[in-house]
Formats: structure tokens, C-alpha cells, sequence
């Protein structure tokens, strides 16, 4: 019988739009140290899997999802790898250049670090490792997880019903109740599960006033419909291309940035299949 093992990503985003206070003194952000190269590769690896999933997602339907969170789940699958499929993990993360040593540091400074880089923002990332009782597992390869990744390690009888129902809580736990559920039943073939839970919630560094909210068409791509509209006047970061606008909205001690990006056509499609690692750079360094 063929073992699965699976590496699952989960990622939730809250935006709360609260008053500011004031005089109130806060610890200063932890700096996030990650070579200028592994960046590139991250941002490409973001890029491919967005086209990737969008050329599959209804278009009728929104999603939301986290490359971050993804790459983090490949990485603790790729330290149990080898040979061929070694090989295809890398490529597909664009790490080839590359140690798993090298790249389990930069993982351990992102996942120790990221979650403190501003103290006005909950960023919180979580890993799980789920390995059906009776099934051999190297001991070095948990240690590497519990170690490089603060991974919890459950050994649990994957036939009883309340295991399925932990896994589910587990990840209710770690994205505060907004995903409660990652599987519907675990089938005989499933020996180990590596969970990834990203949760991030932040406040607007420029807040929406409530009263300014009004409604208007919204067109969509598959028709018009009433929607709700924030609205304020700001001083923000804004660009402009062929194919669209964009303007950032930043949290908390602008640690943290939305980037949000508005086709001139009623398709985004367009916009994600020319975007690329060298697109967001210029992009980036465009704002005004």
C-alpha cells in the first residue's frame, strides 16, 4: 500500500479598524534578517503558485491564501526527502543553491522572528506534525522539525474518531477559531500530517472612519452589485501602470503593508499572469 505523507498550509487574515490611543509606549519591532536572494526566490515562488491557483480557482468566487505559509509546510516535508523528490521540492521552491541546513536557518529566523517585527500587529505561525501510531519515523527527522520549525509532535492511533477531531482543533487553536476545520476523515493510506498555521491580524496605521462607509456599485466580472465602500482622504504610497493601480496601506508601525492592486480591466487576470519577481520590484520601488 502507498503511504501518503501530507504537508498542509492554513492561513487566515483579520483586519480590525480601531480608534488609535494615544500615549501609549510600545516595545520596538525585532528586525527580520533574511539574505536579499532568498527574498527573490520567495517572491518568484509566490508569483508561479498565485498563477498557478488562480488558472484553477471559479472566478466567480474569491480566495485568499499565503506563500509564506505554504513554503513553510514544503520546507519541513523537504527535510524528510530525498533523491528525485529532494530534487523536485527545491525546484519548486527555487531553493537548489541551497542546503537544508542553510535554509532551515533562514526558516528558524522567519518563524521565531516574523511574529515580533511589530509589536502593533498579532502575526502568529505555527507547525504540527501528526504521525499515525505503529509507523517508523527517524528520530533525527522529528528533532529537525521540533527544533528548526518549533514543531509539536503528536504519535496518535489515526483510526479513533477524537484524533480527527485533535487535527481540527489543532488548527482551530492556531488561527483563532477562523479555520475550524482542515480534514474531513483520514483514510488508511495517511501515515503523518505537517501542519502549517499562519494567523495575522492588524490594525490600519491610517483608519477607515465608520461614518464614511456608503454604498455603490461594485463591478465584478460577473455583473454589478451593491457593496459596502470605505473611503478616506490620506497621504499614501500610490503607483500607476498599463495595467493598473496600486496603493499600500500600512499597519500598525508600518512594519507590515497591504499592497492592493486595482485592474483597469473588469479581469484580474491580466495583471497576476504578467506578474513576476521583477514586476513586484519595479512596482516597488515605483510608489510616490
Amino acid at each position: 500500500m502507498k503511504k501518503n505523507l501530507i504537508a498542509i498550509c492554513l492561513s487566515t487574515l483579520t483586519i480590525f479598524t480601531t480608534m488609535n490611543c494615544s500615549n501609549v509606549v510600545t516595545p520596538m519591532g525585532k528586525d527580520i534578517e533574511i539574505p536579499v536572494g532568498f527574498s527573490d526566490k520567495t517572491t518568484t515562488f509566490a508569483f508561479d503558485f498565485w498563477k498557478e491557483l488562480n488558472n484553477k480557482e471559479d472566478k466567480d468566487k474569491s480566495y485568499f491564501v499565503s506563500p509564506l505559509s505554504l513554503h513553510i509546510a514544503l520546507g519541513m516535508l523537504l527535510n524528510g526527502a530525498e533523491g528525485q523528490t529532494k530534487e523536485e521540492i527545491h525546484n519548486v521552491l527555487k531553493t537548489t543553491d541551497l542546503t537544508d541546513e542553510e535554509l532551515n536557518v533562514i526558516y528558524s529566523e522567519l518563524i521565531n522572528n516574523l511574529p515580533k517585527a511589530d509589536p502593533k500587529v498579532t502575526n502568529t505561525i505555527a507547525n504540527s506534525i501528526w504521525q499515525r501510531e505503529g509507523f517508523p519515523v527517524e528520530d533525527a527527522y522529528i528533532e529537525i522539525l521540533k527544533q528548526g520549525f518549533n514543531a509539536q509532535h503528536y504519535t496518535k492511533d489515526f483510526g479513533q474518531p477524537t484524533t480527527l477531531n485533535e487535527i481540527n482543533n489543532w488548527a482551530s487553536d492556531n488561527t483563532n477559531g477562523k479555520i475550524k476545520k482542515i480534514l474531513e476523515e483520514i483514510t488508511p493510506d495517511q501515515v503523518m500530517f505537517l501542519i502549517n498555521a499562519l494567523y495575522f491580524k492588524g490594525d490600519w496605521k491610517y483608519q477607515f472612519d465608520k461614518k464614511s462607509t456608503y454604498k455603490t456599485t461594485f463591478s465584478g466580472v460577473s455583473g454589478n452589485s451593491e457593496a459596502d465602500m470605505m473611503q478616506m482622504t490620506e497621504r499614501l504610497k500610490y503607483a500607476t501602470t498599463d495595467l493598473y493601480q496600486a496603493v499600500e496601506l500600512p499597519y500598525g508601525d508600518d512594519k507590515y503593508v497591504m499592497t492592493v492592486i486595482l485592474p483597469n480591466e473588469k479581469s484580474a487576470d491580466n495583471v497576476v499572469n504578467n506578474f513576476s519577481s521583477a514586476n513586484w520590484k519595479e512596482l516597488s520601488g515605483s510608489f510616490t
